[in-house]
C-alpha cells in the first residue's frame, strides 16, 4: 500500500529569456514580486498565532520515532532563546557560534538568534570531528570572536572546544539557553530587517544586494557586520561615505580596477548594486561593467 501524496503549491517557473550578442543569457521572471516577509521568523510568529496546533518541524528519535514540535511550542521557545542571547549580550561582535549537526536545538538557536538580531555562524562539524589539529576552527574562531559556542554533544566536541574556542568564551551543552521573555525581546525583533546600507555612485545612491554589500566589504577588508549595524542606525550616509573612499583610493593606488554590475531595483525606481569585483576578487566578469565603474567611482 503506497502512503498518500500531498500536493503542494509551488511558485510559477517560466521564466523570460534575453540573449545577447556575445552569448550571455538573462533570465527574469514575469511575474510580479507579492508581499513577503519583513525577516525570517516573521513567518513562525503567523502561523504560531493561526495555526498553534500544527507540527512545524520533527526529528528522528532514538528509537525510530518522532519527536515533534508544534508552531506555537517553537515559538515561543524562540522567544525564550532570544531573551536569553539578549542578556549575554551577543551582537554582531560576539555572535553566536554553532559547533553540532542539524537538530531541533541547532534549529531553535538560529531562528532565536535571528529573532533578535543576533548574527548566527553555523560551523561545519568536520572542523571540529575530522580535523587532526582544528587550525581552520581556530581560524573561525579568531574571525567570528563568538559570544557563545553551542556543541549538542560534550563528549565528541570537547577535544575541539578545549583545541579551538578561546579561554573565557562561554561554552553551552546539550541544553537550550532560555529565560522569560521581556518587551526588549519584541524591541530588538521590531530592529531586524533589510539592511538600510546605500552605496553612492554617480547616478546616485544605489541599494546593495545582501550578496554584493558582502563582496563589497570582503573586498576591502571591511567589516560588514559592523557596517550593517551603523546602516540600520541611521547612518546610511556614514557607511556610503566610506565605502566610496575606500573604493576610489583603491583605483587610485594601482590595486586593479573595480568593477561594478548596477541593474534597476525591484520597484524600477532606484539603482541596484547587484555584483562587484575585481581581477584579484570577484565572481563575475563582464566587459559591460568595465565602464560602469568608472561612472561609479566618478573617473569619467
Amino acid at each position: 500500500m503506497s502512503a498518500p501524496v500531498r500536493r503542494v503549491a509551488l511558485g510559477a517557473a517560466d521564466v523570460e529569456a534575453m540573449r545577447r550578442d556575445d552569448g550571455a543569457v538573462f533570465l527574469r521572471s514575469p511575474h510580479v514580486l507579492g508581499p513577503y516577509p519583513r525577516n525570517l521568523t516573521e513567518r513562525l510568529e503567523r502561523w504560531a498565532r493561526e495555526t498553534p496546533g500544527e507540527i512545524f518541524v520533527a526529528q528522528r528519535d532514538l528509537g525510530g520515532g518522532w519527536r515533534k514540535m508544534t508552531y506555537e511550542v517553537a515559538y515561543a521557545s524562540v522567544r525564550h532563546i532570544g531573551e536569553a542571547l539578549l542578556e549575554r549580550g551577543l551582537s554582531a561582535e560576539r555572535p553566536l557560534a554553532i559547533l553540532s549537526e542539524n537538530s531541533l536545538h541547532h534549529l531553535l538557536l538560529t531562528l532565536g538568534a535571528l529573532h533578535v538580531g543576533v548574527p548566527c555562524a553555523p560551523v561545519s562539524p568536520a572542523y571540529s570531528l575530522l580535523s587532526a589539529d582544528h587550525a581552520k576552527l581556530r581560524q573561525i574562531m579568531a574571525l567570528a570572536t563568538p559570544g557563545l559556542v553551542y556543541a549538542e554533544d560534550p563528549v565528541r566536541y570537547a577535544k575541539a572546544v578545549d583545541a579551538a574556542v578561546p579561554h573565557g568564551t562561554e561554552v553551552l551543552y546539550l541544553g537550550l539557553p532560555e529565560a522569560t521573555p521581556s518587551a526588549r525581546v519584541d524591541e530588538a525583533h521590531a530592529r531586524t530587517g533589510p539592511d538600510g546600507v546605500f552605496v553612492a555612485t554617480k547616478a546616485g545612491l544605489a541599494t546593495p544586494s545582501h550578496y554584493s554589500f558582502g563582496q563589497t566589504a570582503g573586498l576591502l577588508k571591511a567589516p560588514a557586520e559592523f557596517l550593517r549595524r551603523l546602516g540600520k542606525a541611521g547612518q546610511h550616509e556614514l557607511v556610503a561615505r566610506n565605502l566610496q573612499t575606500a573604493l576610489a583610493l583603491r583605483e587610485k593606488d594601482g590595486n586593479g580596477g573595480v568593477k561594478v554590475m548596477l541593474t534597476d531595483s525591484e520597484d524600477g525606481e532606484s539603482t541596484a548594486l547587484a555584483a562587484l569585483t575585481s581581477p584579484t576578487y570577484g565572481r563575475i566578469w563582464d566587459a559591460d561593467v568595465v565602464a560602469a565603474v568608472r561612472r561609479a567611482l566618478y573617473l569619467d
